[in-house]
């Protein structure tokens, strides 16, 4: 078995591992970027003891919008949002006009979600052939 490319017939006993780096805003609080934090996330499984070194599982890339502090803090949500096209898109899907609350799609769906907490949005989730089927993602994702 290729360890760095895994074919789907082998079989392979990882050990998850995510490799991630984050970007956000640094300093004082000054604009809506600074309330926007992104990962980066490599997923790969460590083959323990008897197998050492990394074999790929997959890769994560979200945004963890911190709308709890802004809230804290009196910011301007609109502000955050129009950061990035991507994420002023997802806040129109989600919030109604203002930006203030959720509408009501999403409040009858969501019944106990709150619009004053954090928001994760998954942008891309990728999780190799070799990985499916043993909960890779759902692990990356917790």
């Amino acid at each position: 078995m290729n360890r760095l490319h895994p074919t789907p017939d082998d079989t392979v006993t990882t050990y998850p591992c995510l490799h991630y780096r984050c970007l956000t805003g640094i300093g004082p609080r000054q604009d809506g970027s600074d309330y926007l934090v992104d990962f980066d996330v490599r997923i790969v499984g460590n083959g323990g003891p008897d197998s050492p070194g990394e074999i790929p599982l997959g890769d994560l890339q979200a945004t963890l919008i911190r709308l709890g502090r802004a809230y804290e803090e009196g910011f301007d949500r609109f502000t955050i949002f129009d950061q990035r096209p991507d994420v002023l898109e997802l806040a129109s899907e989600l919030f109604g006009p203002g930006f203030q609350m959720f509408k009501d799609t999403v409040e009858d769906t969501f019944p106990e979600a709150c619009p004053y907490e954090d928001l994760l949005f998954i942008r891309r989730l990728v999780v190799n052939p070799v990985a499916r089927g043993h909960r890779v993602g759902v692990s990356a994702l917790h």
